[in-house]
């Protein structure tokens, strides 16, 4: 018998979907819905995915999966008034890996169609199959649940859900949030709008981004890289009548010959386009009761920068977990308060950055300049310093920072002065099982169902795992890392960190003894002591 479900997720882009998974992989039954006919054709749309959501497909197990398709950030190829090339160059600076950041420290770009098709049939492996033609319509909550109204495809009547709890994952416009009663703050800025979409393209070669400019008119290119075809292309074209430009091939093709000076590139059909129009707004609260919202349900955005989808995206995988550990009674409900509490403040900064990454590119098209991207949309900086669940027994005092630390930011920095707990957790490579000899990494450890406690010190060893044995087996995972020498090597089931790259990356010689890595890949705590741990893990579990 299929269990009954105990989320309702609705909407099924990317973050819905990710949610989904988060919750499946934990054991928690799900249902998810999305008003659509079928999964919609969306193309290159929030395609640039960031080395931080990156991470976030490794903890899910899908990162070689996204890899396999799509491919690395192009270069942007600009030209010059008369149509003429001038030297190509990076939309955001590359980086080199690093032993922190090995494996993804720069963009890969894949359309939200691919990895959404990857997230479903990943879903569909787990028994949990999207629901289409289905919308939420209503829903009213209690002390013990959410009672909630499905529309279903014409012909058959509504449909009554009872579930734990509600996720909203249904877009700017979709219904949870105006159903919460929840404010979208912000506004819609009309003075700049653009065509977007698909179509097929000749004239160009399928290794750059193109662009060309003319004050406020333009037009971009960039080759849609995981599909075969040798013409599709996604486009912008800004300084248009839009709705014309939509439906109308020849007089789109126009505005490419005037601004492109007939170089030769042609559209051939129009696959998909549409209107965009500057719209930044955040809901109030992304929590009401048992009801969530994530992704563009709580926040919309410009998309310089490619923050969008990757900031729903986290906001699954930070929910998920959480809402896991409720629905399996192993929390208190109050954890699911420190979803607002952590991604509110992200999600502000992020609006903040965006906007002027927009500004800049708007600016940047009147003087004919181009704008640079900073290190930080990779996101790697992303903190929840200020959590209420977070430990860092290296502070000074509880409410007193070390002097030598940078201020709070919740983009925080790609290399802070020193680690903090809420931060980024770093990975480390060259770690090799004492006991077998193989070789594996931190980020091969770290999943979304458990939290990884990494033990630097091995006489703490015993008085951690004495503490840890007292949640359940599965939430917790223990590792001891030892760095190279005789010692370590006597002790089974060390991981012997052979290059030290762990020791440093967790700041082992400023005192770091035990780290609490959550299952969202954030340090949950820098400890010095075995009481440490049970102090973490009492915010967390209600055991």
């Amino acid at each position: 018998m299929v269990p009954s479900p105990e989320v309702l997720i609705s909407g099924a882009g990317p973050v819905g979907l990710a949610a989904a998974l988060v919750l499946t992989q934990n054991g928690v039954p799900v249902r998810i819905i999305d008003k659509a006919a079928t999964h919609w054709d969306i193309g290159q749309r929030g395609s640039g995915i960031t080395p931080r959501t990156l991470e976030a497909y490794q903890f899910l197990g899908l990162l070689y999966q996204i890899k396999a398709r799509g491919g690395p950030l192009q270069d942007m190829l600009r030209y010059n008034e008369d149509g003429t090339p001038q030297a190509p160059h990076k939309l955001v600076q590359e980086f080199e890996p690093t032993p922190d950041v090995p494996e993804v420290p720069n963009f890969w770009v894949l359309g939200q169609d691919a990895y959404c098709e990857i997230l479903r049939n990943n879903l569909k492996e787990l028994g949990v199959i999207v629901e289409y033609r289905t919308e939420l319509v209503d829903f009213v909550q209690d002390e013990t649940g959410v009672t909630t109204v499905l529309k279903l495809e014409e012909g058959k009547k509504d449909e009554s859900v009872r579930v734990k709890y509600l996720v909203g994952s249904d877009g700017g416009r979709g219904a949870t949030r105006k159903l919460a009663g929840v404010q979208f703050i912000g506004e819609s800025q009309r003075d700049f709008s653009m065509v977007i979409g698909e179509v097929e393209l000749t004239g160009l070669d399928r290794d750059h981004w193109h662009e060309w400019r003319i004050g406020y008119s333009g037009f971009m290119a960039r080759a849609v890289i995981e599909d075969e075809s040798k013409t599709l292309f996604s486009i912008t074209a800004y300084g248009v009548d839009n709705q014309r430009a939509i439906t109308n091939l020849e007089y789109l093709n126009d505005h490419v010959e005037k601004v492109a000076k007939n170089q030769g590139v042609r559209i051939t059909k129009i696959v998909s386009l549409g209107e965009w129009k500057l719209n930044v707004r955040v809901a109030d609260k992304f929590q009401v009761g048992r009801v969530f919202l994530a992704g563009d349900a709580g926040h919309v955005h410009s998309p310089a920068g490619g923050q969008g989808m990757n900031s729903g995206f986290q906001d699954a995988v930070n929910l998920g977990w959480k809402l896991a550990l409720v629905c399996k009674g192993r929390s208190v409900t109050s954890l699911l308060e420190t979803y607002n509490e952590e991604r509110q403040p992200v999600i502000r900064e992020m609006l903040n950055l965006t906007v002027s990454i927009f500004n800049k590119n708007v600016e940047g098209r009147r003087k004919d300049v181009e704008s640079e991207r900073p290190s930080s949309v990779r996101q790697l900086g992303v903190n929840y310093r200020w959590s209420s669940i977070v430990l860092d027994e290296l502070l000074t005092g509880e409410l007193v920072l070390d002097s030598a630390l940078e201020p709070t930011s919740a983009y925080g920095s790609d290399s802070p002065v020193r680690l903090r707990a809420g931060d980024r957790a770093p990975d480390a490579n060259a770690l090799v099982d004492s006991k077998t000899g193989v070789q594996t990494r931190l980020f091969e450890i770290f999943k979304v169902i458990h939290h990884t406690v990494i033990v630097f010190d091995l006489a703490l060893a015993t008085g951690v795992s004495k503490i840890v044995a007292g949640y359940p087996g599965d939430a917790i995972r223990t590792v001891i890392v030892q760095p190279t020498g005789e010692n370590a090597a006597a002790v089974s089931g060390v991981l012997v960190d052979t290059m030290g790259h762990a020791a440093r990356a967790y700041d082992v010689d400023t005192g770091v003894k035990v780290v609490v890595i959550r299952p969202d890949g954030v340090v949950g705590a820098l400890l010095k002591t075995n009481s440490g741990v049970e102090k973490y893990f009492s915010k967390i579990f209600a055991i």
